[in-house]
């Protein structure tokens, strides 16, 4: 699920509510609605939180990414994921 895994991921990589917002543009309360489900989520922002947590955007929907693993040029703002 989407929700839980935000911030799940955000935690495991030790950065703050604060820090994701600033990065989404977003304020921490505007994270924290994100986080629990009550705000929408956009395409372009499912990106940016994958780009930020250095993951795959699949990886944000589901406990294991049955379908994609391993990400590349994360850092140029297009995440290719290679099947394996």
């Amino acid at each position: 699920m989407f929700v839980s895994k935000i911030k799940e991921m955000r935690i495991k990589r030790g950065k703050s509510q604060l820090e994701l917002g600033k990065f989404l543009g977003l304020s921490q309360s505007e994270v924290s609605l994100l986080e629990s489900g009550k705000r929408t989520r956009s395409i372009s922002m499912i990106e940016k939180t994958s780009i930020f947590l250095d993951c795959c955007p699949y990886s944000l929907f589901s406990y294991k990414c049955d379908r994609y693993e391993i990400c590349t040029d994360i850092s140029k703002n297009s995440s290719k994921c290679i099947n394996i």
